[in-house]
């Protein structure tokens, strides 16, 4: 269960490692994604059958049912799409990201060691100081030399989240090397809210959220101060939202009166008074997406499409799907999502370790991918949905389906 656990650790955090390889520019796309994707699930099969270890697979007919239907979907799309299509890419990528890591979450692990796992790939950092600490990151070389760019902005964000939910829920068992972890973390917090890009900075407020409803909730009922609460919040985020432009000057002002530097808030901020807008850009992108949209609701046009057409993605993995597959073959999808995000609230049907799973791959990945990144290359977010599908209530005991226990 530990190796296992540990290893799943590794994949979710996936980017970091990713980073410091690049901080060496030892980085070889394809090879080294490759490597990093299989190489722990080889470990974890080659430790478990070495030991021989009677494995209690956590598989059912609704996984299978899932993967069976996407992989209808891909060579569906290949059909219609033609050879020349960009729909193997994302077979590869399905492969690689969403099968690959299914292997290891069919076997037994402890969400501990899973957080725990990711929490201590933050020490990779101090392999190399200058890069994760002092250099400019970001493409725009006209900003502060500590800017994170947007690929070490959410690498960073994986360890912070993984690291805060370390510390409330599972520091009585911490080790030395942990503490070591949580102060690193903690200066990799004032780092990414000072200099990380928007996307991170919104995710991680949004993590933070709900990380304090599951604390509050962690006995399963709810209050109504829990519930005011929430009600609150949601209202000043729709608030925030209808009157954003207004709000941010306010913001950006009362920064500058206090001579304090916000990377995220300026970076809005000056494409607001260049642009017009704060999207730097999608709004053409998402054009494009609705009109494909527009043209084809139901069904879409097949599963690479945009890649096709325009030579990019829609940056945003919600009208990504409506694009490629239209309302009707994906809706299973966002019907699992849903039931993901339901799953964090519902204290009272499933267990503490099972809620903090969940919340620590939604964290990470969901709101990046509504602004960056292609969820077809994410594996956090094949995670959520397999973990989604296969997760039981809490009366089933634990937060795995055991079907049957085999001897690998």
């Amino acid at each position: 269960m530990k190796i296992n656990s540990y290893m799943i650790g590794i994949l979710i955090a996936y980017n970091i490692i990713i980073q410091t390889i690049l901080s060496y520019n030892l980085y070889i796309i394809n090879i080294t994604n490759m490597v990093m994707m299989l190489a722990p699930v080889a470990l974890t099969y080659i430790v478990v059958l070495y030991t021989r270890e009677s494995m209690k697979i956590l598989l059912n007919t609704r996984a299978v049912t899932f993967t069976l239907y996407m992989v209808f979907l891909l060579v569906g799309s290949y059909v219609v799409r033609g050879s020349e299509s960009y729909t193997l890419y994302y077979v590869y990528d399905f492969f690689l990201y969403g099968l690959v890591p299914l292997l290891l979450i069919i076997l037994p692990f402890k969400v501990e060691y899973v957080v725990r796992g990711v929490m201590l790939t933050s020490l990779l950092v101090y392999t190399n100081i200058n890069y994760f600490f002092f250099s400019n990151t970001s493409d725009n070389q006209l900003t502060d030399a500590n800017i994170l760019g947007m690929g070490l902005s959410y690498a960073v964000l994986v360890c912070v989240i993984a690291s805060l939910i370390h510390f409330i829920f599972y520091r009585n068992n911490a080790k030395f090397i942990d503490y070591i972890a949580y102060v690193t973390n903690l200066v990799l917090i004032i780092r990414l809210v000072n200099f990380g890009n928007r996307g991170a900075f919104l995710s991680l407020i949004i993590f933070l959220f709900l990380l304090w409803y599951i604390k509050k909730s962690e006995n399963g009922k709810l209050s109504i101060k829990i519930i005011s609460i929430s009600v609150v919040v949601v209202s000043l985020a729709l608030i925030v939202v209808s009157q954003f432009n207004t709000i941010l000057i306010k913001i950006m002002l009362n920064l500058e009166k206090f001579n304090i530097s916000l990377y995220s808030i300026e970076k809005t901020y000056s494409l607001y008074i260049e642009q017009g807008n704060v999207d730097n850009g999608r709004d053409t992108i998402v054009n494009w997406a609705y009109k494909l949209i527009i043209d084809s609701p139901f069904f879409g046009y097949g599963i690479g499409v945009f890649q096709e057409i325009y030579g990019t993605y829609p940056h945003n993995f919600a009208l990504q799907l409506l694009c490629e597959l239209g309302i009707v073959f994906s809706l299973p999808i966002f019907i699992i999502l849903m039931k993901s995000i339901l799953n964090i609230f519902r204290g009272e049907r499933h267990t503490l370790d099972s809620r903090v799973f969940i919340l620590l791959l939604f964290s990470i990945s969901i709101p990046r991918l509504f602004f960056s990144q292609e969820f077809w290359s994410t594996p956090s977010f094949w995670l959520l949905i397999y973990f989604t599908i296969i997760q039981p209530k809490k009366s089933k005991g634990e937060y795995l389906l055991v079907t049957k226990k085999t001897r690998l």
